[in-house]
């Protein structure tokens, strides 16, 4: 879980539905949220249409915003500019008036690490039997709550004893309020050898392997995706496969990302071979799927498109094969946007009957200044069914704001798209995340900018493309 990440936990469902209930302010009631900043800021609230209805001027530090008669549909627009490393910076952030409610908008800042850890093990022990000193690799696996991100591992080699140490961090804890930590061995490219300990208690330190707890029977997985259209010239293709197994709680790994790419012209599928790692207690299956997809029609522009889907299982989720666009959301082939210093932005996409079921969109559209380093940057969460039709229209600014406004220029410019069938309160906040779901991502950016490489995305809520700007907690 990234810092930028304001996680509630796995909350019993009847706290779920009243936090829902809590957050869907009635046409006509007054929402209030928090403000965090360091330089003056604005609190703007608009109309489901986008047109202003009261703007409020805020001054440095910890202000609390109230705004009565909020119709249905609303929309509030927090900005503010400032001097960041040394340059000028554009803040806006835009979220619907129900999820804005009673939380607090702040200003980040660019963030490096993984965050806090819940706790750590030193780990010493046996290789599995048969191993090769200074080849074979252990691999420390995390098991996570559903929604905390993917496969986290390290990994160290056996010494020519045929034992190995490492400290194992783990973060989140199950049911019970036991962690847990598989244990994967690998020869190359395949696993020899697994361990899966479901009974780490929170007083816990140090964990001693014996060569007999090692498993050496993993199970053979094959997986595949189709796709369309066919890869064009600078075009290429990757695919991810994760699969966990359920258990207390958790998202136990029954492997590492297995990945494969191609960059072949006229390709139209990718296939790759693992091994899974078996796992008792499991009370379901879970396999997570990433394709990500570039396309670079010229030297000075790509769009890089990624679809995510988890799904549960009853069984073990060997031997998948996916079509995109039919079994998942189809990948976005067509991706740009536009604005001018008196109109808002407009994000334009192919849309897909696909995106029928959408709940979310969240778009992020960013512009910097390769001499001055200036950046402007506004983010949108929307819930409009509107907004999933192919056009994301950002909201009006009052006159005075319009400068915040980015505006594209030759070069410099980056947005980010992610559509979701999963509710903005879990998309956000972490509150419920479903065991089976779909997301389409795209990023688009000048190839020849420095410094605005579109990166894949973790499923779940997106930090701003700059690393820094308005967040919503």
């Amino acid at each position: 879980m990234n810092a930028r990440r304001f996680t509630l936990g796995l909350l019993p469902l009847a706290a779920i539905l009243l936090l829902a209930a809590c957050s869907q302010p009635q046409s006509g009631s007054t929402i209030t949220f928090s403000m965090q900043h360091d330089s003056d800021a604005y609190a703007v609230l608009q109309n489901a249409d986008g047109s202003v209805i009261t703007t409020q001027t805020l001054a440095p530090g910890t202000t609390t915003v109230s705004f009565a008669d909020v119709p249905d549909g609303a929309l509030v627009t927090a900005a503010l500019s400032e001097t960041h490393s040394g340059a000028p910076a554009k803040y806006a952030f835009t979220a619907p008036a129900s999820l804005v409610n009673g939380h607090t908008i702040y200003v980040i800042y660019p963030y490096s690490g993984r965050g806090q850890t819940s706790g750590q093990v030193a780990v010493s022990g046996a290789c599995p039997p048969g191993s090769t000193p200074s080849s074979t690799r252990i691999y420390s696996v995390v098991s996570k709550r559903l929604g905390s991100g993917g496969v986290t591992s390290s990994y160290v080699l056996c010494d020519a004893s045929n034992n190995f140490s490492l400290t194992a961090d783990y973060y989140d804890s199950g049911s019970s309020g036991k962690a847990q930590l598989t244990f994967l061995a690998e020869d190359g490219s395949t696993m020899s050898a697994y361990l899966h300990v479901q009974t780490i208690s929170p007083t816990q330190t140090t964990l001693t392997v014996a060569p007999t707890d090692w498993q050496t029977t993993p199970t053979s997985d094959s997986s595949s995706v189709t796709f369309s259209p066919a890869l064009a010239t600078n075009g290429a293709a990757e695919t991810n496969w994760q699969k966990f197994a359920l258990v207390d709680g958790l998202r136990e790994p029954l492997a590492l990302s297995h990945s494969t790419s191609t960059s072949t012209v006229g390709a139209t599928s990718l296939s790759l071979n693992a091994e899974l790692a078996p796992v008792t207690g499991a009370t379901s299956f879970l396999s997570s799927f990433i394709f990500h997809r570039t396309n670079c029609p010229s030297s000075s522009s790509c769009i890089q498109s990624w679809v995510y889907q988890d799904a549960s299982t009853n069984t073990l989720p060997a031997n998948q094969s996916l079509t995109i666009g039919t079994d998942t959301w189809p990948s976005l082939q067509d991706f740009s946007w536009k604005a001018s210093a008196t109109t808002s932005p407009v994000v334009t996409y192919a849309s897909s009957p696909g995106f029928t079921n959408a709940k979310l969109v969240y778009a992020d559209v960013l512009t910097t200044d390769s001499t001055t380093g200036a950046t402007a940057e506004w983010e949108l969460v929307s819930e409009s069914s509107a907004d999933m039709s192919g056009t994301v229209t950002f909201p009006q600014l009052p006159a005075n704001l319009q400068s915040l406004i980015p505006v594209p220029a030759a070069s410099g410019n980056e947005a980010h798209l992610a559509i979701t069938d999963v509710s903005p309160d879990a998309w956000w906040f972490n509150a419920l995340w479903p065991n089976t779901y779909n997301e389409v991502d795209a990023d688009t950016t000048a190839a020849t900018t420095a410094g605005l490489t579109a990166g894949p995305r973790t499923p779940g809520a997106h930090g701003p493309i700059g690393g820094s700007g308005l967040w919503l907690r």
